[in-house]
């Protein structure tokens, strides 16, 4: 069945591509609000052949959308990084990303605040949403998600290295 998603946060494109490539009935959004990185993640779209089902759109989080249950999934990799962190992460991190792409705010949940606020807006009944997290700040964005009404009991998906890195909950009925 074909499936809508939106990606908020692309970056690179890599999550929009990656789900387009390996999903290949489905289409998607995906937003930043970085004009460069749309032009990066649109450019790898075009190099994986995925850039008929992948749609780029200047917007900060859920902005430029109107608000209607359009998507089966939203999924994002927000910045997490506490603003106090940024100085102590990897010269190779540090110097090649971009800062706006890794600053959370100070306590590293300042996109996570609105994604969950929002993102049931913009679901189909029963629809995903998926997020990375620092590890450190699972257990924060999994209380953030159970405190809304919107969204069932999050589940937590571990990477290979066994720690806690994706948060997924499917809105209610």
């Amino acid at each position: 069945p074909h499936q809508t998603i939106l990606e908020i946060g692309t970056g690179s494109g890599a999550i929009a591509v990656g789900l387009a490539h390996n999903l290949p009935s489905s289409s998607l959004v995906a937003t930043d609000v970085s004009v460069k990185a749309l032009k990066i993640a649109a450019k790898n779209a075009r190099i994986n052949r995925t850039e008929c089902r992948v749609s780029f759109i200047l917007s900060h989080l859920f902005s430029a959308l109107r608000p209607a249950p359009l998507f089966h999934a939203v999924v994002s990799n927000p910045p997490y990084i506490t603003s106090h962190e940024l100085d102590d992460l990897p010269a190779e991190v540090r110097e090649h990303e971009p800062k706006l792409a890794l600053d959370g705010g100070p306590d590293g949940l300042r996109f996570y605040r609105p994604l969950i606020s929002q993102a049931g807006r913009y679901l189909h009944r029963e629809g995903w949403l998926a997020m990375e997290v620092d590890d450190r700040r699972a257990k924060d964005v999994s209380t953030l998600l159970s405190r809304s009404v919107e969204f069932g009991s999050p589940e937590t998906i571990q990477d290979l290295s066994s720690r806690n890195r994706v948060l997924v909950v499917q809105k209610r009925a």
